[in-house]
């Protein structure tokens, strides 16, 4: 009994605190608040999330709610990862069917015909404050008439696992990857 008492509930404690405090800091729990990710995910089901892990392909993820507006504090959304930056995708949007595109990895170079524009455009001005313009067939960005557009984000493309819930990257199209927090671990 001595042996327990003198290191081995010690140690016990021990590894129970640094699993509490690696809890607090690293990971959270949230509560599903809608249906887009309905079956997997149910209303009010609770999740254990990840923070700061690799996200891969498949993994369900918390991100910013693309349609939150800009510096405004959300509550994150769930989503599932089906593309990676540099993936080819045959759609971007529900609405317009363009493709095959590649979601965009930083440093990708485009070249600017007006299928790529269509294409990137909404991307690198809502995400990374490019005014693209398209005139007399020149592209323009920025004001400066433009061959090409090199992308300085990662991009991952996002959807609901209820598939008739449409507020995913098959309307909004791709978002940043560092927009992404967390991936979840466990369901409840």
């Amino acid at each position: 009994m001595k042996i327990f008492a003198g290191w081995i509930l010690p140690l016990i404690i021990a590894v129970a605190v640094a699993l509490a405090a690696w809890h607090s800091l690293r990971d959270r729990i949230y509560e599903v608040g809608g249906d887009s990710m309905s079956p997997t995910l149910t209303r009010g089901q609770k999740v254990w999330v990840e923070y700061g892990g690799t996200i891969r392909r498949n993994d369900i993820v918390l991100v910013v709610n693309p349609l939150a507006p800009k510096n405004a504090a959300t509550i994150p959304i769930m989503k599932r990862c089906v593309c990676m930056p540099g993936d080819s995708i045959t759609k971007l949007r529900s609405m317009h069917i363009y493709g095959p595109a590649v979601i965009p990895r930083s440093g990708m170079k485009v070249h600017l015909d007006y299928a790529n524009y269509m294409i990137y455009k909404d991307l690198a001005m809502k995400y990374e404050d490019a005014v693209m313009e398209w005139r007399d067939s020149i592209c323009t960005v920025n004001g400066n008439a433009a061959e090409y557009y090199i992308f300085r984000r990662d991009y991952v493309f996002l959807i609901n696992d209820n598939r008739a819930d449409h507020s995913d990257s098959r309307t909004l199209g791709p978002v940043p990857r560092d927009w992404v927090g967390a991936k979840i671990k466990f369901v409840f």
